[in-house]
């Protein structure tokens, strides 16, 4: 069986289109089985801690590398000591002997606080609770949880005018309904 290859690269969140630039800071990727076991390919844990990338940026931070994994499907992502430190997931499925971009991109704070207002109020818990929304369990905290999370992203930068912006619980409700 032929190795297939990961072309992991950090996107910058300041400049989509382009590798990460915005400080000095490298990355650690972590490759997974797509059911979130850590991925042992040929002695080497890429899950658990992951390993550096190899290749430096514009701002001398290593943001790229091309990791040899056997053909599979993958969820990836990278952690780094800097902004959000750590990456969306990207799902990523390869080929015997195929090559994959894999394009991991940082989501800023005040995306994540928006993203975990949302999920707030209109996540569901699992069984034993049943589907019940998270805010219907424990109202009290949710409310308090988000006052809070409301006070620190409005103390933050607008994210770039790039990036759309994180839809809000209103605009998931309003497009589950149509």
């Amino acid at each position: 069986m032929a190795d297939s290859i990961l072309s992991i690269i950090i996107r910058d969140p300041t400049h989509p289109c382009a590798p990460y630039q915005s400080s000095k800071h490298s990355f650690r990727v972590q490759i997974f089985h797509c059911d979130g076991k850590p991925l042992f390919w040929k002695g080497v844990n890429l899950g658990l801690p992951g390993l550096w990338l190899a290749e430096p940026g514009a701002a001398g931070g290593r943001i790229h590398a091309q990791v040899k994994v056997p053909p599979g499907c993958y969820l990836v992502r990278a952690i780094a000591q800097c902004k959000n430190v750590i990456t969306d997931w990207a799902y990523v499925g390869v080929s015997c002997g195929q090559t994959v971009c894999v394009n991991l991109t940082i989501p800023t704070v005040k995306h994540c606080i928006q993203r975990t207002i949302a999920a707030l109020h209109l996540g569901t818990l699992d069984p034993p609770e049943g589907e019940k929304r998270v805010a219907e369990v424990m109202p009290r905290e949710v409310e308090e949880a988000i006052r809070f999370l409301r006070i620190i992203g409005d103390k933050l930068p607008p994210d770039p005018p790039e990036f759309p912006t994180t839809p809000t619980e209103k605009e998931i409700t309003e497009f589950l309904k149509k």
